[in-house]
């Protein structure tokens, strides 16, 4: 399985993650997520990753844009309003959400979404996308795949590492890939 690998350089830090690292809207639901009453509720009831939809609403309208600076495949591109950037090698994460529905585990890259600020109403056009897994279609979306990514963000922005909170702080991220072997044990 394809486990993807991270080295932060602002704060000397390696790690490693098998879903996803988020910066921006989709951290900041994380974290929201996490400290909610609703979910310690919700999972009662085994319906947890419904907090995610009251997170999202929560915070849809709170998130600010920020710059971001990516290299990839020796190209680099700017955004000066990234709202949500994703580096992930699933087709999900937060509840089931396809933010890469062609990203797979088992090839040796990894998927980028970044979708800048955009209006209410075309938020909620590229969520219709999102539900049919057609967004990355969307000219709000740019997606790229390669095995090694850098993420530049001067301004302090939430992040998260599979769905764990990396906390608010500038980042300057590469992430690059590599081979792990795992054994699952069937629930008897």
């Amino acid at each position: 399985m394809n486990v993807l690998h991270y080295e932060e350089k602002i704060q000397p830090e390696l790690g490693e993650f098998v879903n996803n690292v988020g910066i921006g809207l989709d951290a900041a639901i994380v974290a929201a997520t996490n400290t909610s009453i609703a979910k310690k509720k919700l999972n009662k009831y085994k319906m947890g990753s419904l907090a995610y939809i009251f997170s999202l609403a929560q915070t849809l309208f709170h998130q600010k844009f920020f710059p971001i600076s990516v290299d990839v495949n020796g190209q680099n591109a700017t955004f000066s309003r990234a709202f949500l950037c994703t580096v992930t090698n699933h087709p999900y994460f937060g509840g089931g959400v396809p933010i890469a529905p062609t990203a797979d585990p088992t090839v040796n890259n990894m998927d980028l979404v970044i979708l800048e600020r955009i209006s209410f109403i075309k938020i909620l056009g590229l969520i219709i996308l999102l539900i049919q897994k057609k967004h990355l279609r969307s000219k709000y979306i740019y997606h790229v795949v390669s095995d090694k990514i850098r993420i530049r963000s001067t301004s302090a922005q939430q992040g998260q590492a599979d769905g764990e909170v990396l906390g608010i702080r500038p980042y300057d991220i590469t992430f690059t890939t590599t081979q792990r072997n795992f054994w699952f044990h069937p629930h008897q």
